[in-house]
């Protein structure tokens, strides 16, 4: 995941990807970062046999706060609003 500041588009960190990630959204409290992980790829886009995935960052640090795995066969997608 790459973080950028919002303000002056400067990037200012890599987080390491536990998946193939469809969908990225922030909480509307800016405490968390949620990502979905696509269901029947791995991190690196290959083919699995593996379900969808949820990760959780502590937006501050780019530290997993949370993995919910096993949530279906299909994609997961997040609302263009932040989440509530």
């Amino acid at each position: 995941i790459d973080v950028f500041d919002g303000r002056t588009g400067a990037v200012l960190a890599q987080w390491d990807a536990d998946a193939d990630f469809t969908s990225v959204a922030l909480s509307a409290d800016d405490r968390f970062v949620y990502a979905t992980g696509g269901a029947r790829r791995d991190s690196a886009g290959q083919t699995t046999s593996d379900p969808a995935s949820l990760t959780v960052y502590d937006p501050t640090n780019g530290q997993v706060r949370l993995v919910a795995g096993d949530l279906g066969v299909n994609d997961l997608w997040f609302p263009v609003t932040p989440l509530q």
